[in-house]
């Protein structure tokens, strides 16, 4: 699906709610088929809905990024390859707090990214790690200019007045007696007590959360208490795309990478199978998909793209493992010859 086309039709629909096929074909001087599959996938991503036998009207009121608050997303770039924007979608708009849980590098942040571009709402975000404690989220007391104190509001509190979106990055790395401070925020209560005074949450404030999987593939990944995984009303699983899909993901950002495309689908398919490895200790990401694309745009070699991009990061596990992983792209990509190591 061209991005061009998308954003041309997406324009369309801002001048006007209520579009038919023909109408968008003839104001984008589009085939009439390649609008219906750019309304297709919009229909997957809860943006459009057809009405009637020919009609089509907007979902979202506002698609436009806003200049006026940085902290609303915008011109994100997210394929929903699997239906997971379409569910986060609907988990805000039932103001049900959502949990994504899938692997490093898939699209979690980028797809939440996107739900708060299209309800043009502002996004707060609070990096978990093993060091994160509650004045992280919540906020703490601190000093102004002429030395009296005052309560410093953490993110959490800031989004749920602002009946804005918080995003909880990876809380399954956190402690569980600072996870529990999200309890009263998260349940019928919708509040937080922080240094004697009780913050309640707007009506529109949302909170979605991304965990990693609980394996050697995620260090420091933790599981949650059950008290805070019933407060995620919607739980969805987030998997890595079949190679033809995310070959289309990585063209939206790379969009000359269309030139390469029969060694780009030989790395993504190398790549699809080395993440089903149970014995590397380390898998490729998305990321390091982009990456390739953007080093061979730029005239490397596929030797050179994947050795910078991900080969060489195997040999902080001893040389014989990097060596592993060359031989098995070697053995999918009969054109691909790496030098030998020592």
């Amino acid at each position: 699906m061209s991005i061009e086309l998308r954003n041309k039709i997406i324009e369309q629909f801002t001048l006007d709610k209520e579009q038919t096929i023909s109408r968008l074909a003839k104001s984008t001087m589009t085939d009439a088929a390649d609008v219906r599959a750019v309304l297709s996938q919009l229909k997957k991503e809860a943006i459009v809905d057809k009405v009637g036998r020919s009609g089509w009207v907007l979902l979202v009121p506002n698609l436009k990024p806003s200049n006026d608050n940085p902290l609303i997303p915008s011109n994100v770039t997210y394929i929903d390859h699997s239906g997971v924007l379409s569910k986060l979608r609907k988990a805000y708009d039932m103001g049900m707090h959502a949990l994504l849980i899938g692997p490093a590098g898939v699209g979690k942040t980028a797809a939440i990214q996107k739900v708060a571009e299209m309800a043009g709402v502002p996004m707060r975000t609070t990096n978990f790690s093993l060091r994160t404690r509650e004045h992280h989220f919540i906020g703490r007391l601190d000093t102004k200019h002429d030395g009296t104190l005052y309560f410093k509001r953490g993110p959490l509190i800031e989004s749920m007045l602002e009946g804005g979106i918080w995003y909880g990055d990876e809380i399954n790395t956190a402690e569980s007696d600072c996870l529990v401070r999200l309890d009263s925020a998260l349940d019928h209560r919708r509040n937080v007590e922080a240094e004697g005074e009780f913050y309640q949450a707007a009506e529109n404030f949302w909170a979605v959360s991304s965990i990693n999987p609980l394996d050697r593939y995620h260090p420091g990944t933790k599981e949650l208490p059950g008290q805070l995984l019933s407060r995620y009303e919607i739980k969805i699983h987030v998997s890595y795309p079949e190679p033809q899909i995310e070959y289309t993901i990585i063209k939206e950002h790379v969009p000359k990478v269309a030139e390469y495309s029969t060694t780009m689908m030989d790395v993504l398919d190398t790549f699809h199978r080395l993440r089903d490895s149970a014995e590397l200790p380390y898998h490729p990401t998305i990321r390091e998909s982009i990456t390739v694309a953007k080093l061979l745009v730029a005239g490397l070699t596929p030797v050179q793209a994947l050795t910078m991009s991900f080969v060489d990061v195997y040999t902080q596990w001893g040389v014989s493992t990097a060596r592993q992983v060359e031989e098995f792209i070697q053995s999918r990509m009969a054109d691909v010859m790496f030098q030998n190591r020592r």
